[in-house]
């Protein structure tokens, strides 16, 4: 641990981490209210939706800033489909049930592993010097 690290208190988890889960949220929540507005066809659920967007977006690019080629996406999508994964778990019981949560916490693994990809470009040093 470095002198700049605080300890952190047992079952705190860090900053990061509760944006992940906030972001999936919320795009859950934009699903949630897309699919509201077409049974119900209430155009309000949209404009809800929009700004749930919004946040939506604040809290991903927080998270990943701009990436590189389609990182943004993935990003988004990959925090979506762990988040579904989840909820197939949540109905399931025994072995399937951990099958799901596997493959669940495989996806928000890669998740990290895009977010790093995207910021080892922004902090890339040049190999070749210009003259």
């Amino acid at each position: 641990m470095t002198a700049k690290a605080k300890p952190r208190a047992k079952g705190d988890i860090s900053k990061a981490q509760d944006l992940v889960m906030a972001t999936v949220n919320l795009i859950s929540l934009e699903e949630h209210l897309a699919f509201t507005a077409m049974k119900t066809g209430e155009q309000d659920f949209y404009e809800i939706a929009r700004n749930v967007r919004k946040l939506r977006i604040r809290c991903l690019r927080e998270l990943v800033g701009e990436p590189r080629g389609e990182l943004w996406c993935a990003s988004k999508h990959v925090l979506s489909a762990m988040m579904r994964l989840l909820e197939v778990a949540s109905k399931e019981d025994g072995k399937k049930c951990g099958e799901y949560l596997e493959a669940a916490f495989d996806l928000y693994k890669l998740f990290w592993l895009f977010r790093e990809a995207g910021y080892e470009i922004k902090t890339a040093k040049p190999k070749i010097k210009a003259k």
